[in-house]
């Protein structure tokens, strides 16, 4: 995912758990499984579909949150079924 108006050129690989409201990002799969402290935790306030288009490059299966402190996440996942 990467967060709306940054400056970093690309999206970053993480892996989420959605518990309720709250998102949990961690740097892999496995830090979730092993109830690892995650990276953040994001209280959302709204999902929506985005069409994938980025600066240099358009993504499929986009959506973007916004969360409680009014901050816009841009994320992809890695298919529709997901």
């Amino acid at each position: 995912w990467k967060r709306a108006g940054t400056a970093a050129p690309a999206m970053q690989r993480v892996f989420c758990v959605l518990a309720g409201s709250t998102l949990w990002d961690y740097d892999t799969e496995e830090e979730a499984a092993l109830g690892l402290r995650p990276r953040c935790e994001i209280d959302l306030i709204g999902v929506s579909p985005w069409d994938g288009k980025a600066k240099y490059q358009t993504y499929n299966f986009g959506f973007l949150f916004v969360s409680s402190l009014g901050t816009t996440y841009y994320a992809v996942a890695q298919s529709k079924d997901c």
